[in-house]
């Protein structure tokens, strides 16, 4: 129940990103009570149960008309290394974003095989080391366009589309860094902010920062299109989250998909949706997949948008 009330304390925000793990336990108990016939606490646990799988449902439903889940693709699923087709129509972009973990994470084949699979458009790549930029820049010849920045947290994008006037953005004394660019699709400019905020338990509310600052660049950006992507370190159901989609008027691309958890996938269940995709009402959500690890504690996710 705290996680409802997020606005109030950080304790309480925390508490709102274990709703699948509130679901699996009150289903659990629901049943045992049931079983061993006792109807009281059977209700109570079924209360408990239906009370956070309502804050779980809407996501298997389109929010709007600008996600196509419900007319043109199946629900997502943790895919391999199937060979992906990136549709060509000029008003499209694919984009996949992966955080590699890359001071634990050394396979940087697994990475490069499923960005030749998956030929997006752009790439984004958080948690970067030197080594991984020395390999990235040598084998990701097609995409030309890039800007990184190794250290402080690591992040990098990688664009077949140019790049306009690409900038690094630090938060805090930690100096946090996060990518701000504007691309052209269809001859229509767009803004897209690559981003990785800290945990908010390590350094105070500078998670919490960092999403209000980007929600006032996408708000001030003069041309309305944008993209939010990266590990943003909360779930749907965060209400800081919630605060970032109202204030920059952005829509979940999770919305009509369902909520796939990407972390953690070094454990046996994983629970936390907290790699996005966050859009403008310019873009139409044509397909959103979770994709098979690449040996990172994190999945990769892949996104079809196209301008409306």
């Amino acid at each position: 129940m705290v996680g409802f009330f997020g606005k109030i304390s950080w304790l309480f925000e925390l508490a709102s990103h274990f709703r699948l793990v509130y679901c699996y336990l009150f289903l659990a108990l629901a049943i045992l009570f049931l079983l061993i016939k006792r109807p009281g606490f059977f209700l109570g646990a079924a209360a408990f149960f239906l009370l956070n799988f309502s804050q779980i449902l809407p996501f298997y439903f389109p929010a709007s008309p600008n996600s196509s889940a419900a007319a043109e693709d199946s629900p997502p699923a943790k895919t391999g290394p199937k060979k992906e087709k990136n549709k060509t129509k000029k008003n499209r972009i694919r984009i996949l974003q992966i955080n590699v973990q890359g001071g634990m994470n050394s396979d940087f084949d697994r990475t490069i095989d499923l960005i030749d699979q998956t030929a997006p458009d752009i790439v984004g790549l958080s948690e970067i080391t030197e080594t991984w930029k020395q390999v990235l820049d040598r084998r990701l010849k097609g995409y030309r366009y890039r800007i990184i920045q190794p250290r402080l947290g690591g992040i990098a994008l990688y664009s077949k589309i140019p790049l306009i006037e690409p900038q690094l953005k630090y938060i805090g004394k930690i100096k946090r860094p996060r990518i701000v660019t504007q691309i052209k699709i269809a001859g229509k400019p767009a803004m897209v902010v690559f981003a990785h905020p800290v945990i908010p338990i390590l350094h105070g509310n500078l998670r919490d920062q960092e999403l209000a600052a980007i929600a006032k660049e996408i708000r001030d950006f003069g041309d309305g299109a944008a993209i939010l992507i990266g590990d943003l370190n909360c779930t749907p159901w965060s209400s800081r989250f919630e605060e970032l989609l109202a204030e920059a008027n952005l829509q979940d691309s999770e919305r009509g998909f369902g909520i796939v958890p990407t972390w953690s996938a070094r454990w046996s269940i994983h629970l936390f949706p907290i790699d996005h995709c966050l859009v403008t009402k310019e873009f139409r959500v044509v397909n959103r997949k979770v994709l098979s690890s690449v040996n990172s504690d994190h999945y990769p996710v892949l996104v079809d948008l196209e301008v409306r």
